[in-house]
């Protein structure tokens, strides 16, 4: 910013100052600074999965990938009541880069292994037959959680998040986490590689 600039600012502000209650003006003069805010939870589209889990690592983060279909009242819900939620925004974001996958969409992504796919392909090689759903990628681009199924409780989210980010899956269940720590203490249906492995008779060290 020029001095010019600034110095046109500073005179608004004074202005302001003198017309409006002090305590508004303040307000004012640290939003006409603040720093831009940070994109919304989930806001921008999955295009590169590969690449996002990169970047993500870059930054001391993990990929989160949203999947939604047109008209689904509950992805509405998420969308409306728990994505914009500040603590969330803050929490959430802070721990994951989030992209989103419009379920319908014939338009391809480049998975985690590099492979161009289909986002109905996609989802069905992630064992994803429903939305909402989240998946939650390692550092190495292997699903490291899969969540279906809405909470529509910020409080809930971000205790998925949480969940994910500390490897709690590892010792318990999400239902009985969230149980223990949430007042609503409800959830629709959320299965971990783990759980996944044993729930087909499989070994949960096998490869997933």
């Amino acid at each position: 910013m020029t001095r010019k600039v600034l110095t046109g600012v500073q005179v608004l502000i004074g202005v302001l100052s003198r017309l409006c209650r002090p305590r508004f003006a303040a307000a004012l003069f640290a939003f006409a600074f603040s720093a831009p805010a940070p994109a919304a939870l989930f806001d921008a589209d999955a295009a590169d999965l590969q690449a996002e889990i990169r970047a993500a690592g870059r930054e001391g983060r993990r990929l989160a990938v949203f999947f939604e279909l047109p008209g689904c009242p509950e992805c509405g819900k998420m969308k409306r009541l728990v994505f914009p939620d500040p603590g969330v925004e803050e929490r959430f974001g802070r721990a994951y880069l989030t992209r989103r996958i419009d379920l319908a969409s014939a338009a391809p992504i480049v998975d985690a292994d590099g492979r161009r796919r289909a986002p109905a392909e996609l989802a069905e090689r992630l064992r994803i037959f429903a939305a909402p759903a989240f998946v939650f990628f390692d550092a190495g681009g292997l699903p490291e959680y899969r969540h279906v199924g809405s909470l529509t409780r910020p409080a809930d989210f971000a205790l998925l998040g949480r969940f994910v980010a500390e490897a709690i899956y590892e010792n318990r269940p999400f239902s009985d986490y969230l149980h223990d720590n949430s007042p609503s203490g409800k959830m629709k249906n959320a299965i971990s590689p783990r759980e996944a492995g044993e729930k087909h008779g499989k070994h949960p060290g096998e490869p997933r």
